[in-house]
């Protein structure tokens, strides 16, 4: 029963004077129950999973971790190659598929390269202990990774080695979803191939090709002039770029304290548009703090600016609560296609005075995603202004009459600038 439907069942119980109990409920239940396909391959699992004797202890979050290993995996066709580091060593593996790529999908492949490259980085000493990202072109493995089952047999029980793995070796390991390019240019792609003169196998560093600790700002300076020319100007608001050490006082809209008529210090509030560019390692933390603060004091424009790298960290949280969400593609102005994956852009506006209190799943914000995703490609000045007209937009939204702000939310908005300039309908 869904939660619904059980409370409307107890309501009535209570209207007729009738006592719920676990026995009128298990009166109808069947004897025997079908089992489902996957029943058998999870008690297996967690057969292989639980059967020591003694419990296995799990690294979740280290407290002296020494040393944090990049890996690199890829398979291409009939061949797969990986390449990781030791210390200040490369370290890397290439072969063709014998009779275990036979019949089998890339998905598959892509998976299980990763998965015996980490057996013999276990074997090796390679894990015990550390922190381990391995980067992939194949989204399929980020995803079933991060989710911890699949529907495929095969893809399940690779899973389930990745989980063994780090019992076995108390390690963390983070599948991390990378653009083909990326794979390209840091030489594993060719290492799949035979081809052993690119990248990493020339002698590049492999952090290099790993863009973890920067955000989006240190990575594309003309970025930020691009986010102020239309959201520089909101309600009257200077942007605010937020560092690291803001998210727990100006992003809660703190600015500075007084003392009241008591002569108790007390903290002063003033909105703001906040713009949140979060380094990749520390994204899940940044998206987390947002929705706190934005819970908290409602009346502040909230801006999340993130690369799609490590999406399960933080895509979840921005799907949750973000009013419109849009992604730049690499090859536009302000981001390059050295940038290899799409920039992610997240608006969290202020909260509405009135019902619905916010605009999320709007008619509107679903037309102006649409269309701002589409021109962002084709045609990117179109784009900016039609941000520009939204923030315009909804910078007078608590001042609008009911009737005229239904209409707005409904899309039944005419822009005040004609053409392509605005969003019409």
């Amino acid at each position: 029963m869904t939660s619904r439907m059980w409370r409307s069942c107890l309501a009535n119980s209570r209207r007729n004077g009738e006592a719920w109990s676990a026995m009128e409920e298990a009166r109808d239940r069947p004897t025997l129950v079908k089992a489902a396909p996957m029943f058998f391959s999870h008690l297996h699992a967690m057969q292989r999973l639980f059967g020591s004797p003694k419990p296995t202890l799990r690294l979740i979050r280290g407290t002296s971790i020494y040393e944090v290993c990049y890996m690199f995996g890829d398979a291409s066709g009939a061949g797969f190659g990986s390449s990781w580091t030791r210390g200040a060593t490369l370290v890397y593996r290439f072969g063709v598929w014998g009779m275990e790529g036979t019949d089998t999908s890339s998905n598959y492949r892509e998976l299980r390269n990763l998965v015996d490259t980490l057996e013999m980085m276990g074997r090796d000493g390679d894990l015990a202990g550390k922190e381990v990202f391995v980067f992939t072109d194949n989204m399929v493995s980020e995803a079933v990774s991060a989710k911890g089952s699949s529907k495929s047999k095969l893809l399940f029980d690779l899973v389930i080695k990745l989980y063994s793995l780090e019992m076995l070796y108390r390690c963390n390991i983070q599948l991390v979803h990378v653009a083909g390019t990326r794979m390209i240019e840091q030489g594993t792609d060719g290492l799949s191939r035979g081809d052993m003169y690119d990248g990493v196998m020339r002698g590049d560093s492999m952090l290099k090709y790993i863009p973890l600790h920067l955000n989006a700002l240190e990575r594309s300076p003309g970025l930020e002039d691009w986010l102020g020319s239309w959201a520089g100007d909101f309600r009257g608001r200077e942007m605010e770029i937020l560092a690291p050490e803001d998210w727990l006082e100006r992003a809660h809209d703190f600015w500075g304290s007084r003392r009241n008529c008591d002569n108790m210090w007390i903290p002063a509030y003033k909105c703001g548009s906040m713009v949140w560019v979060p380094p990749l390692g520390v994204a899940r933390f940044a998206i987390e703090e947002l929705r706190q603060a934005r819970q908290e004091r409602q009346a502040s424009l909230h801006i999340f600016v993130v690369p799609r790298l490590m999406g399960p960290e933080w895509r979840r949280n921005v799907f949750k609560s973000a009013d419109l969400m849009f992604e730049v593609p690499v090859g536009h102005p302000i981001w390059p296609t050295e940038m290899h994956e799409p920039l992610t852009i997240a608006l969290f506006f202020p909260y509405l005075n009135r019902c619905p209190w916010e605009l999320r799943r709007s008619k509107l914000m679903v037309e102006v995603g649409r269309q701002v995703q589409g021109l962002l490609k084709d045609d990117p000045p179109a784009a900016r202004n039609i941000l520009s007209e939204l923030f315009k937009l909804a910078g007078r939204m608590d001042s609008m009459q009911i009737r005229e702000l239904r209409r707005v939310l409904s899309g039944l908005w005419i822009s005040e600038v004609p053409g392509k300039s605005g969003i019409q309908r």
